[in-house]
């Protein structure tokens, strides 16, 4: 049996920085608010180092084996809904960027960004 996935794609402006340490991650929460995950995949020098999904609620976290896609200036990312419990449709979310431990990005943002993030 198949298990059905969450798919998150970030669209990049620009590559990832060949000599930096790379965080994107989007955080998603319940409608109301009881649950919160947070779904990143890290990247160290150009590839990819990790993926994991952290839940917040209970300060636990899964680390996958890294398989994200990277093509062009898109990473795509694909994250099982069994480790999303109780996440439910119409869940909230939001996608940000760290490069080296700054925060350098974060959508939705009414700031013009350098690096365009979406999940779907």
């Amino acid at each position: 049996m198949v298990e059905s996935e969450l798919l998150v794609e970030y669209t990049l402006f620009e590559a990832l920085p060949a000599n930096a340490d790379v965080l994107l991650f989007i955080m998603a929460r319940s409608p109301n608010n009881e649950l919160g995950y947070q779904l990143g995949a890290q990247f160290k020098d150009g590839k990819e180092t990790a993926q994991f999904v952290y839940d917040i609620t209970s300060s636990t976290q899964k680390k996958k084996s890294p398989e994200a896609v990277l093509t062009n200036q898109t990473v795509s990312a694909r994250f099982p809904l069994g480790d999303l419990e109780g996440l439910g449709a119409g869940f909230e979310r939001d996608a940000r960027v760290s490069v080296v431990g700054a925060g350098v990005d974060r959508c939705p943002a009414s700031e013009t960004a350098k690096w365009n993030v979406h999940a779907i």
